[in-house]
């Protein structure tokens, strides 16, 4: 008995290519109102940040804690409105490179908003008075919010869930708390 081997069969013609389930077509109204919302997002920032409670005053010309902010509010501001103009005046950008909906995603975006929401909001909370001291908030919800973070992202290993958050809150603190005496 011979055994036969198949040859590969060898041909000039490209791969099937696997079709996307849904393709996303161009949309005037989709980058308008992203442009919008980038834009009311950046004006509002800039507004809070001019609002940031300053220690000392900087003199005329000096950086102080609000400096850096108010030029990213403002630079953020000129490039959605850009993008304003760019979606109103351009044909709209093709979307055929956008990858399919990962299960889970608006879920985990869902509770990256509830979780940063909270956070918000005990922030502004700043510190509790308990046994006679001032205990500063930050140093406790900040790495709780990471880890939450972490955790809904998919995060699973010890360092990333503890070590992470510790070291970025303590550097954090340090940088912002310590050094630059901006208040937390």
């Amino acid at each position: 008995m011979t055994r036969h081997r198949e040859e590969p069969v060898v041909t000039d013609e490209a791969p099937e290519t696997v079709e996307p389930d849904i393709v996303a077509k161009p949309s005037r109204r989709l980058e308008i109102a992203a442009a919008v919302v980038a834009l009311v997002v950046m004006a509002v920032y800039t507004v809070l940040v001019l609002q940031i409670d300053l220690r000392r005053e900087g003199a005329p010309g000096q950086i102080d804690a609000r400096s850096w902010p108010t030029v990213l509010g403002i630079l953020g501001i000129v490039i959605a409105l850009w993008r304003l103009v760019v979606a109103v005046t351009r044909a709209p950008i093709d979307r055929d490179d956008l990858e399919k909906q990962q299960p889970g995603g608006i879920r985990r975006l869902a509770l990256t908003l509830v979780l940063t929401v909270v956070f918000m909001a005990l922030w502004q909370i700043r510190a509790v008075i308990a046994f006679g001291y001032s205990i500063n908030l930050f140093v406790f919800i900040t790495p709780l919010f990471l880890f939450g973070l972490l955790w809904i992202y998919g995060a699973r290993t010890w360092k990333a869930l503890i070590l992470y958050p510790v070291i970025t809150t303590a550097f954090i603190y340090v940088l912002f708390g310590t050094l630059l005496r901006i208040p937390l």
